[in-house]
């Protein structure tokens, strides 16, 4: 008998029972089908269905990297640096050690050194790229522009630095990545070290607009964060928003690897300073300790009492 020949058996059945106000009684064993079973990965070589171990919901599971994290932008960055001292310590302390003595300029007169604030700008930039994962400082200088660019000077600037043209050095400009993007890559492999480097940078700061932005990248020092690996910090799946040169991935800020370990450090010293604001002396109350304290406090009188007496 198969399946359906069991189950209109048991309907009709059912259906008389309902009628006829006798017991229910089935033909025989129901035959229920094959529920759908749901495959969950597993996190383990032994899987216990009765305790879950071994499956999705091992606690065990936690140890593997977890691959489905969301990296923090730089909104969060910026929050997290100016709220948070052990983070603010992480991104400083390096280039505040690496530039406190600062350096001497061979040729470089001391007052254009002084003018120039060379330590603090490379200070800035390095906290800036350590924060955000890059930064950029644009070389200011004045230079002998030839006759071709002096209708438009701004043409120049896209052209690599050329030393011999450069009159004086006027200072070093930090921008973060708010203000500096890379815009151009270069992408022959003939350029050698400067593969896959930006080769344009663009500025979008008050000043620059009548430099139309573009700065070539022998003008500008790029300050990096941590660095990612080849392949994520280039894709031709994507493009810039000129369709010039590829899609330019960032370095990871330093706060990125040691995010989970300054949240869960910031958790405990939080959780500790609210249990050190609720700590208070206990104050046990006991019914009758009032009867119990003034009981005792009479015998201890009429022992002195009966004492005395004794004694005359």
């Amino acid at each position: 008998m198969g399946f359906f020949d069991d189950w209109f058996s048991w309907a009709g059945a059912r259906f008389v029972a309902r009628n006829d106000g006798r017991a229910l009684q089935l033909p025989g064993p129901v035959m229920v089908p094959n529920e759908r079973r749901v495959v969950v990965p597993r996190r383990d070589s032994i899987m216990n269905d009765f305790t879950g171990l071994g499956g999705s919901g091992d606690k065990g599971s936690v140890g593997r990297p977890n691959t489905f994290f969301s990296s923090l932008n730089e909104r969060e960055l910026l929050a997290l640096y100016t709220n948070n001292g052990i983070s603010r310590t992480i991104i400083d302390e390096i280039p505040k050690r690496a530039t406190r003595k600062g350096w001497d300029v061979e040729g470089l007169d001391l007052g254009e050194d002084k003018s120039f604030q060379t330590a603090l700008q490379i200070r800035e930039g390095s906290q800036m790229g350590r924060l955000y994962g890059g930064a950029a400082g644009v070389i200011v200088t004045e230079d002998d522009i030839p006759p071709g660019f002096e209708r438009q000077p701004w043409k120049w600037l896209q052209q690599p630095l050329d030393l011999e043209r450069v009159g004086r050095v006027i200072g070093l400009i930090i921008f973060d990545t708010f203000e500096a993007q890379p815009f151009e890559l270069e992408r022959s492999p003939m350029a050698g070290a400067d593969y896959r480097r930006p080769k344009l940078w663009t500025i979008g700061a008050e000043g620059f607009e009548q430099l139309h932005s573009l700065i070539h990248a022998s003008r500008v020092l790029q300050f990096r964060g941590r660095t990612r690996t080849p392949s994520e910090q280039w894709s031709r799946n994507f493009w810039s928003g000129q369709g010039r040169g590829g899609y330019w991935q960032q370095d990871d800020s330093t706060l990125q690897a040691v995010w989970e370990e300054v949240r869960r450090l910031t958790e405990t010293m939080q959780g500790g300073a609210v249990l050190a604001q609720e700590l208070s002396t206990s104050v046990f109350h006991i019914d009758g300790m009032a009867a119990a304290k003034a009981y005792i406090e009479a015998m201890r009188k009429k022992f002195v009492v009966q004492t005395t007496e004794a004694n005359l």
